[in-house]
């Protein structure tokens, strides 16, 4: 029994979206005394799959102060058909090599991320889909920050 709650449909494709544990189930330590040791940045590399699907190839995630706290490459569930690797630097290799599958990650990101921490990261809600996380609290940057492009086609 997973004490994470989900949502989805009962159909056995769609995946289960799982959520971060209550504050009260972090087994890591301590509270934070610092809102700042609430924040952390997210950034995940996809790969194309053959049924069309984007998942996961590599996961990272940062505390407020930058450090590395994961940065793994992770094994999609689906045969590769696109690498996206002139995006996403991950080659045929790093998936050959990955020995992370999804669960994994997500059981990584729940190690340092619960219900009350904010995940910061650009277009942060295509990490989290493939991830199959859903989270209340985010901050996009692509939101915060958007790109101006004008009639040119270049960015000002």
């Amino acid at each position: 029994n997973d004490d994470s709650s989900s949502s989805g449909s009962s159909s056995s494709d769609a995946p289960l979206f799982l959520r971060p544990p209550p504050h009260t189930t972090i087994t890591h330590g301590e509270l934070p005394t610092d809102d700042r040791e609430l924040i952390f940045g997210v950034d995940c590399e996809m790969v194309k799959t053959d049924n069309g699907a984007f998942e996961v190839a590599r996961v990272a995630l940062v505390n407020y102060k930058g450090v590395t706290l994961i940065d793994e490459f992770v094994k999609p569930a689906r045969p590769v058909v696109d690498h996206l690797t002139q995006w996403s630097g991950v080659t045929p290799e790093h998936v050959a090599a990955a020995t992370w599958r999804l669960r994994d990650a997500q059981k990584a990101i729940f190690r340092h991320v619960h219900s009350k921490s904010v995940l910061v990261g650009h277009s942060v809600e295509n990490d989290l889909q493939a991830l199959q996380i859903s989270h209340d609290r985010i901050c996009d940057t692509s939101v915060l920050y958007p790109r101006d492009i004008g009639s040119d086609g270049e960015p000002h």
